[in-house]
């Protein structure tokens, strides 16, 4: 393109009119300010007219060479760069002749630029932002790139890095591995090391790493350095150490316990078994549980039970709990008490059951030893009252009988003249004839002959008419059939209970009334004992009261006679009235007539 000494455009070729996309008329005589295209400077901002090419060199008389300049037309988004290149022309008396402009399309080259800038911008910003550490070192293993991840993990700078060598900043990196992994890559290795420790001196900051080394290659393949990869674990170290200490107390505590846990995938049947529920089973690892062979190991009398509660449960997502006699490697059956719930889906279906095992067979033998104790003191209790009534009885009462009849024979005799002396002698024979009647009436209470002459029911109404005319309280004893005679150990609970069950309606429920009632109700028998007094809060249920002193059983001891014979003690008190039933069942060959010595 050529311009003449004003700028004017005086010539364009074609190359010119098709990159500016004009005709040669469009352009002609006008200078570039007047053909609608904006100057922008390579910085994007708009090049002022006195500051372009071809006025400088008009103004300066010299070559202006190589500058870049953009042209863009209003209300297009396309742009125009170019290298502009503008040389005066002059004549032999050394007047501005023209000016010889060259204007070489840059656009493309421009293009490449800019998105090689937004490249490197972006590349910048992911440095900056990477999760994890990136490290750059040249061919003497020197830092030439520490990025912001690492200033945060080490508390150490990027200006305290840069150019120095790694054992210079961080001496343990000589001890622990890292720079021998450092060196192989640089000779070529892609090495990775996991969980390795690190300490920096200047920060005192420490924790766990996991690296990766690679040789870092120029276009041509040369290695030129290695770059590093660095993530900080130290947190995930520490939750795995107190996860790792966590196990090891529960599982001290499941082994004092003598508890294992476990959980279920329900889906898949996938299962997960504490190391001490690993033991309880005989099951040296994982890999050797099997469902189906833990049922056969579970005594034939409780597997059908026990896997129609957990089925029941599944289905219901509901908890669950059994006991089972499990049968151990060595042939022994433990008992085991197991208790699970169950964890919903997003449909509310059981998608995995969690679960504790106890071993309770310690516990079960302590019990049925305590329970074969206390019968056995139950029994020596009996026979010691047995034999105590028997004493008064035969003894006691027979020595006052003795005294009395003495004391009439006294009192026929002369011997005996004055009027005080025979008010004396009457007082005396009054007395021996009350003690003789407490006495048989404690005798009774002792041990009451007719349990063991006619039966339980006979022994409880006669019984009570003795309690009605001693208390005032009106009693009305009700058996609708026969229940016949039981076991010895059955008939000496059941009377006692109505001897404790009477007493605390003397002497705590206020009632003048009460009614004892005796039936055969299918396999069992029931005994109940009503009343129509103040009734019991459930907190002097709860206290578990001792009863008489006579009898030394309260509701505990009640209890206890029921659950060694097999039967239940159940309590109901409202505002009006407190009744106590007591049930035993009658099956096996030791609950029948025949068992007691009465009917042999």
């Amino acid at each position: 393109m050529v311009n003449g000494p004003n700028g004017e455009i005086v010539f364009a070729n074609r190359a010119t009119l098709e990159m500016f996309g004009v005709t040669k008329e469009q352009i002609a005589g006008k200078r570039t300010r007047d053909v609608n295209l904006v100057t922008l400077r390579e910085d994007g901002s708009e090049c002022p007219q006195l500051m372009r090419p071809v006025a400088r060199a008009i103004r300066t008389k010299k070559p202006i060479v190589g500058e870049v300049l953009g042209w863009h037309r209003p209300g297009s988004e396309a742009f125009l760069w170019t290298l502009v290149t503008a040389v005066p022309q002059f004549t032999d008396t050394g007047e501005l002749l023209n000016v010889i402009t060259t204007l070489t399309d840059i656009t493309d080259r421009k293009n490449t630029e800019a998105a090689l800038l937004r490249a490197g911008e972006l590349n910048r910003q992911i440095l900056l932002s990477a999760q994890e550490g990136i490290i750059v070192h040249d061919r003497q293993l020197r830092y030439v790139l520490w990025n912001p991840y690492m200033e945060r993990m080490s508390g150490v700078k990027e200006s305290e890095v840069i150019g120095k060598h790694p054992l210079e900043v961080f001496p343990f990196m000589g001890e622990g591995g890292m720079y021998a992994d450092l060196q192989r890559a640089l000779a070529g290795e892609t090495v990775s090391s996991h969980d390795a420790p690190f300490e920096v001196p200047q920060t005192k900051l420490a924790g766990w790493c996991n690296n990766n080394f690679a040789p870092l290659r120029d276009p041509q393949g040369e290695i030129i350095g290695v770059v590093a990869t660095v993530r900080d674990i130290t947190a995930r170290k520490q939750t795995d150490d107190r996860l790792r200490k966590s196990e090891t107390l529960l599982a001290q505590a499941e082994q004092l316990a003598n508890v294992g846990s476990w959980e279920t995938d329900l889906k898949t049947g996938q299962s997960t078994l504490s190391r001490n529920l690993l033991q309880m089973y005989g099951l040296a690892s994982a890999a050797e549980w099997d469902r189906e062979a833990y049922w056969e190991r579970v005594h034939p009398e409780d597997r059908q039970r026990a896997q129609s509660i957990v089925q029941r449960a599944k289905i219901e997502c509901s908890p669950f709990e059994f006991v089972v006699r499990y049968r151990s490697p060595e042939g022994a059956y433990r008992i085991h008490f197991n208790r699970a719930i169950q964890i919903p889906g997003p449909e509310g279906k059981a998608e995995r059951s969690i679960g504790v095992s106890h071993d309770i067979t310690e516990q079960v033998r302590a019990e049925e030893e305590l329970r074969q104790l206390s019968s056995r003191l139950l029994q020596l209790q009996e026979l010691e009252r047995r034999r105590i009534a028997r004493d008064l009885h035969d003894s006691v009462s027979q020595r006052l009988l003795a005294i009395n009849l003495s004391l009439a024979q006294l009192g026929k005799s002369d011997d005996v003249r004055t009027k005080r002396s025979r008010q004396i002698l009457a007082d005396a024979r009054r007395t021996v004839r009350d003690l003789s009647k407490e006495i048989r009436s404690l005798s009774y209470l002792l041990h009451p002959p007719l349990l063991d002459e006619l039966g339980l029911a006979s022994a409880i109404e006669e019984y009570a008419k003795g309690f009605s005319q001693r208390s005032g309280i009106e009693l009305k004893f009700e058996m609708p059939f026969d229940v016949g005679r039981l076991p010895r150990e059955s008939e000496m609970a059941l009377f006692r209970i109505v001897q404790e069950a009477l007493g605390n309606i003397q002497k705590h429920s206020g009632s003048s009334r009460g009614r004892i009632r005796l039936a055969r109700e299918g396999d069992d028998v029931t005994l109940e004992i009503i009343d129509e007094g103040r009734g019991m809060s459930r907190e002097n249920l709860s206290k578990q009261p001792t009863g008489s002193g006579t009898l030394g059983v309260g509701i505990l001891g009640m209890r206890e006679r029921m659950r060694q014979l097999g039967g239940r003690l159940e309590i109901i008190s409202i505002n009006r009235g407190t009744t106590v039933k007591a049930v035993l069942p009658l099956g096996g060959e030791d609950n029948h007539a025949g068992s007691h010595p009465a009917s042999r």
